[in-house]
């Protein structure tokens, strides 16, 4: 954007002439004390300095509200943004005291530093964990790990054959008694499923610009908000993982992260069994591989029937 790129020009070289024009400031001495007092040009460039960057500021606080990428953390970014143009204030002030009316307020900037960087600071790392605190239950110590009595198994399935009728099936007659955790893209038909004598809990796997996140709905480029869900509720009781699909997540993110993510909760979430769909053909034999690898079990989808591979 033009506009963005000239603040950015003219705020970094107004920078640069104020912090290399020593000359422009000098001594003077208060009560018996000496305090720094600048000229008006020098003042006049440092003011230009803090209006200019206060563009660039709103941009990444209005960025964070809207941006997919970034929303979970995006009262973070504003906290951030806003701690550090409050001390740029604070300290313009500070000069501006000190130089026309021989004020000495530096004292004043250093402890509204101190206590803002300490209050920011302090927020900051609050917002940050905000979304995994709103997603995590109240936490429940298992004396022993109990698993489903299933296998990690990885289902392969076609986009030309029906896949969700033997899903349905499968968890309505194996997966009784076992709370069921889905998880899927918005095109996926076992959101739109029901299933008989099964506990179980559905999650969109968003793609699109969120702002709120909430069990029904988290972000598939954030698979450690995932995986932390995943290992937080099923601390509570014996939890089968559907995933719908693996494809799906390594397009969104990689092959290696979704490598990653599966690895850490099925090291993590000891009561969870995790049952996953990828549509095989869409990936490489070696991505493929490199999947399939940490599955106890392979299945493929036939005839309206789940075969097992292995």
């Amino acid at each position: 954007e033009p506009l963005l790129g000239l603040t950015v020009v003219m705020g970094v070289a107004s920078a640069f002439w104020a912090v290399l024009s020593p000359s422009e400031a000098y001594l003077v001495p208060i009560d018996g004390d000496t305090i720094p007092v600048y000229t008006p040009p020098y003042l006049g460039f440092v003011g230009v300095v803090v209006c200019l960057a206060l563009y660039p500021l709103i941009r990444v606080w209005r960025y964070s509200k809207r941006s997919y990428e970034i929303s979970e953390f995006s009262s973070a970014i504003r906290v951030l943004a806003g701690l550090i143009y409050l001390q740029a204030i604070v300290g313009y002030n500070a000069m501006l005291s000190a130089s026309f009316f021989l004020v000495d307020t530096y004292q004043v900037m250093g402890v509204t530093y101190a206590l803002s960087s300490f209050l920011g600071v302090g927020l900051l790392y609050s917002e940050l964990l905000k979304p995994y605190h709103a997603l995590k239950p109240p936490y429940q110590v298992a004396t022993e790990p109990q698993r489903s009595g299933l296998e990690h198994t990885l289902i392969r399935y076609s986009v030309e054959l029906d896949y969700a009728s033997p899903i349905q099936a499968f968890i309505s007659g194996a997966l009784r008694g076992v709370r069921v955790m889905i998880f899927a893209r918005s095109e996926s038909p076992l959101l739109s499923l029901s299933f008989e004598g099964v506990e179980v809990s559905k999650s969109l796997l968003a793609t699109s610009g969120i702002t709120l996140l909430t069990r029904e709905m988290l972000p598939a480029n954030n698979l450690s908000l995932v995986a932390s869900v995943i290992v937080a509720s099923s601390q509570e009781k014996p939890t089968c993982v559907v995933i719908d699909d693996l494809t799906f997540l390594s397009v969104v993110n990689s092959v290696r992260e979704v490598y990653i993510f599966l690895a850490q909760v099925m090291e993590l979430a000891k009561q969870a069994t995790i049952i996953a769909l990828i549509n095989w053909k869409a990936m490489s034999d070696r991505d493929y591989s490199l999947i399939a690898q940490l599955f106890s079990k392979i299945a493929t989808v036939e005839k309206g029937k789940l075969v097992y591979l292995k």
